[in-house]
């Protein structure tokens, strides 16, 4: 978390001297989100550590990048109000599907081996 702020930090100042044009926040409502972004930001970077410390890399980076897909998605929707197309709807349901497998197959593979319910979606780990 620490190299993350600093490097955006850092990268801020940088393009902010090279591009010349810094102007602060009209009204409070610029600096509200600001702060906003600031707090999501670090929360988000907090729970990937988190979830990094708990799980496997591959398991939690595929369920950021899937997340990360269904919510550009649902930002294109319904912030931008872009009326998404047959390829973009049938991604995202491929998106859905893959990760919805891959967390049945995760909590399958920690249930018991005796179990009914282990017996019946054993086909998902194999």
């Amino acid at each position: 978390m620490f190299n993350f702020s600093w490097v955006a930090i850092i990268e801020t100042v940088v393009l902010t001297a090279l591009i010349g044009d810094f102007k602060w926040p009209f009204c409070g409502l610029q600096s509200f989100l600001i702060v906003v972004l600031g707090i999501f930001s670090y929360a988000g970077q907090t729970l990937l550590t988190v979830a990094l410390q708990c799980e496997n890399a591959g398991p939690v980076a595929t369920m950021r990048a899937a997340s990360d897909i269904v919510l550009a998605f649902m930002w294109q929707t319904f912030l931008f109000c872009d009326i998404p197309d047959v390829f973009s709807i049938s991604g995202a349901i491929l998106v859905s599907f893959s990760v919805t497998f891959v967390g049945l197959q995760k909590w399958v593979s920690t249930l018991s081996r005796e179990s009914s319910t282990f017996k019946r979606l054993k086909w998902i780990i194999l």
